[in-house]
């Protein structure tokens, strides 16, 4: 029997049950729909990642505490420090061009008797440039500014009720050990933040006031920039080097007494000693691969989650597959008795049981990519994306499920006594 002959057999019995056909093609449709949003979602995450990375560049070298939470956001560990003597020694190491830092800590900005919460930011000059950010409108801060401060653009659209604007005067208040330290600042300028964001406006203010107002020295966050990003690896390795020798960090030591000794459980090697640092370091390739590592982990548990949504699917196919199975017995026993092999009927069925599930696969992949590319960017401000290779990883499972769903009634069917199968009613 032709496929042909097959389809058009397969498209006559779903339609004869259209309502039945329609319940069991929703398990495959809303887990392929689940499947592919969550790939989707999560690869736009990726391609927003690096994105934000290759906004800055592949020349530049980033050391933070070891500590230190977020890649590309503000450092939230507001008790881990970098001496600032650290910054000093690094900044003058061979093919540094550039070198800037900063502090970051939980604040609160008022503005005509209205408060919200904020992360400022304490930079030396040159912050702002380093991280590409883009001045929406006035200028950013210069080493002659004091009590100077500059917006994050969510600030100024959502931190207060009240619209603020250039020249502005507001209060910001820090508290250092429960006490409220709080001085004005004159808003110099307002730039464009991190899309999406963290949850919590910016607001960046002089390293050297931030460092007056909480009572001491350090940084958060110092950024070396060369401008030959051939030179990266070796900035990396000279700051370390350098870090290593001022803090005093003691090398790693390989633990090895003797042949055997040290192995666990005497097969696997014998684990190297860790060094214990204060610091970290990271490049634009590291951060590529820690973004990388992160978005596919979530990727294959939101999968594997949604995964069971068609799993659900399958077994709603092996059960309509079952009652068409018990339905059509007399036909079957009609296709026997005019010569149809057990084969024959094997694939009618399997080839129904596919049919169904390609359906709910290609509804399920509409659903999807249309899903991908309006509401995921509009929920999660991230560029829509659906990528090919799972799409076609879904449609494979698809109907991989639907064959195996329907192998067992599709047996059956085939394995039909002809004789007691025209008997039946």
């Amino acid at each position: 029997m032709d496929p042909v002959t097959l389809l058009k057999i397969a498209v006559e019995s779903i339609a004869a049950h259209k309502l039945r056909s329609f319940l069991v093609t929703m398990g495959i449709i809303i887990g392929i729909t689940a499947v592919l949003v969550n790939a989707a979602m999560v690869e736009g995450f990726r391609t927003y990642f690096e994105g934000q990375i290759q906004t800055l560049g592949s020349n530049f070298v980033t050391i933070r505490p070891a500590s230190s939470i977020g890649l590309l956001g503000p450092q939230l560990e507001a008790d881990a420090l970098l001496d600032t003597y650290l910054f000093d020694s690094v900044r003058r190491l061979p093919y540094v061009d550039e070198a800037t830092a900063a502090r970051t800590t939980y604040a609160t900005i008022k503005y005509l008797g209205e408060e919200s919460n904020i992360i400022i930011v304490g930079t030396e000059p040159g912050y702002l440039e380093a991280k590409n950010r883009t001045m929406l409108a006035g200028q950013p801060l210069t080493i002659q500014d004091r009590f100077n401060t500059v917006l994050g653009d969510s600030v100024m659209s959502s931190a207060t009720r009240r619209p603020l604007s250039l020249m502005a005067t507001v209060e910001l208040t820090v508290t250092v050990d429960g006490q409220e330290v709080t001085e004005e600042f004159r808003v110099k300028g307002i730039v464009e933040e991190p899309k999406p964001g963290i949850g919590v406006g910016l607001v960046y203010i002089p390293i050297r006031t931030l460092n007056s107002m909480l009572g001491g020295e350090g940084y958060n966050e110092i950024t070396l920039i060369s401008s030959d990003s051939n030179y990266i690896d070796t900035v990396e390795a000279e700051s370390r080097q350098m870090l290593d020798r001022l803090l005093k960090v003691p090398p790693v030591r390989q633990v090895v007494t003797s042949e055997g000794d040290g192995a666990l459980f005497g097969i696997m090697p014998a684990i190297p000693e860790q060094k214990e640092s204060v610091y970290m370091i990271r490049t634009e390739a590291d951060i590529l691969d820690i973004s990388n590592n992160i978005t596919s982990m979530i990727q294959l548990a939101l999968v594997a989650i949604a995964g069971i949504s068609l799993l659900v699917g399958g077994i709603g196919i092996a059960n309509v597959m079952l009652v068409t199975v018990s339905e059509r017995t007399r036909e079957i026993g009609v296709m026997k008795a005019v010569g149809a092999r057990n084969r024959m009927v094997l694939m009618v069925f399997l080839f129904e049981a596919c049919v169904i599930g390609l359906l709910g696969g290609v509804l399920g992949l509409v659903l999807a990519t249309i899903a991908s590319f309006t509401s995921v960017p509009l929920l999660f401000n991230v560029p829509g994306s659906l990528p090919l290779e799972w799409a076609a990883i879904a449609i494979g499972i698809c109907l991989a499920i639907s064959l195996l769903s329907g192998l067992y009634p599709a047996i059956r069917a085939s394995k039909m006594d002809p004789v007691e199968a025209l008997r039946s009613e």
